[in-house]
């Protein structure tokens, strides 16, 4: 079988007749030629996208997204797969014939396992009173939408903790964060098996409900291992504090306490090993720190600085995206008539693009490619490569 797609990026909007002429011969009966096959390509009102990478001989093997679009008053989401090295070049996409309300946000389980082993992903969502998951492949939906209690009040704004933890033996877990019962911030623990009834625990926060907070995972999937890091309350204006939750334990220990703010909070990860990044910005400096998952007491490590004076104003950082390779992180900030995209060896700036002025995404490859993907109305989605 022939993928063309494959060997071309997307069509842009039209009407397509395709046939391939084969020559196997130095004469024109050694040829064969193929039916056509007629298709549209529309365009689409693209809204929302989140990615997700899965390991294999590499930390960074498989590049998969869901992506939605407006359909009435829900988003319709899709499930893509595209090229390790080059988010624009879309293997497979499928529509998974799942509408949810446009403040629900489903996300792509996180694997600590070799992609090839797993015929399906887990896209995973919170709804007030439970979570939702439902299994898929590059073809399609395997099953119909499932759920779980969370146990958390369907009064707070209850969302899920990037990232959701797919289960070699099948089934997930999933850290979500809201209030408990009584109304204190607090996060439940779920686990489900398939066949399995699900399982919950809920860990008690002691503080406010967290802007920035991740999920690391350890390697050990027979006992629940890892830890869950949150930037907590401020204890006076200007001070920020990371704190490191261990999920067998429950126990929170303090590890970082800074002067400034933490603008963004993210974690690269696999098999157990990787960092959680906190880009931390003192006023027109930026800071990027780095803690070791596989050590607990770990000091961080400062793996990048940007100083962002004689710029003009820049609102940010917006968005953060570890690299591919190295300790560092593509930082994503709006300036008055530009984007302007920062790691530690370089920066771009990015003129606003027409019909594309809203906040776009950051891919970053296996060697470090940083793309910006931007989307518009009726325009679906367009990658800008940074060189």
């Amino acid at each position: 079988m022939l993928e063309l797609f494959l060997y071309k990026k997307p069509l842009p909007p039209g009407d397509y007749r395709v046939d391939i002429f084969f020559c196997y011969g130095g004469t024109q009966e050694e040829s064969v030629r193929s039916n056509a096959v007629e298709f549209e390509v529309s365009a689409t009102d693209a809204v929302g996208k989140n990615y997700r990478w899965f390991g294999g001989g590499r930390p960074r093997q498989e590049l998969a997204s869901l992506w939605a679009r407006q359909d009435g008053d829900k988003f319709r989401w899709f499930y893509e797969v595209a090229d390790a090295h080059d988010p624009d070049s879309v293997r497979t996409s499928t529509d998974l014939d799942l509408c949810l309300p446009s403040t629900t946000i489903p996300e792509l389980s996180h694997l600590n396992d070799i992609p090839a082993y797993h015929f399906d992903r887990y896209a995973v969502w919170a709804e007030p009173e439970r979570v939702g998951w439902v299994r898929v492949q590059p073809y399609g939906r395997l099953s119909e939408p499932m759920f779980a209690p969370h146990e958390l009040s369907a009064l707070s704004a209850v969302r899920i903790v990037s990232p959701p933890l797919q289960l070699r033996e099948e089934g997930f877990r999933v850290l979500l964060v809201g209030n408990n019962a009584e109304g204190s911030p607090a996060v439940s623990l779920v686990e489900v098996g398939e066949g399995k009834s699900s399982r919950h625990r809920i860990i008690s926060l002691a503080s406010r409900l967290p802007d920035h907070i991740v999920a690391g995972w350890g390697a050990d999937e027979e006992l629940i291992s890892g830890a869950l890091y949150r930037i907590d309350a401020p204890r006076s204006p200007g001070t920020s504090h990371v704190v490191r939750t261990d999920l067998r334990t429950g126990n929170h220990q303090e590890i970082y306490d800074t002067v400034g703010v933490v603008a963004a909070l993210d974690i690269d990860q696999w098999m157990g090993h990787g960092h959680v990044f906190a880009a931390i910005r003192h006023e027109q400096l930026i800071e990027v720190n780095a803690w070791d998952l596989e050590n607990e007491d770990s000091e961080p490590e400062t793996v990048a600085s940007h100083d962002l004076r004689g710029r003009g104003p820049l609102e940010g950082p917006l968005k953060a995206e570890p690299l591919g390779e190295g300790r560092d992180l593509a930082l994503l900030f709006r300036g008055d008539a530009h984007w302007t995209v920062m790691t530690r060896k370089k920066e771009w700036e990015v003129p606003f693009l027409e019909d594309l002025t809203a906040q776009p995404d950051i891919v970053t490859t296996p060697e470090d490619g940083i793309y910006l993907v931007f989307k518009g109305r009726m325009l679906g989605f367009r990658i800008v490569h940074l060189h």
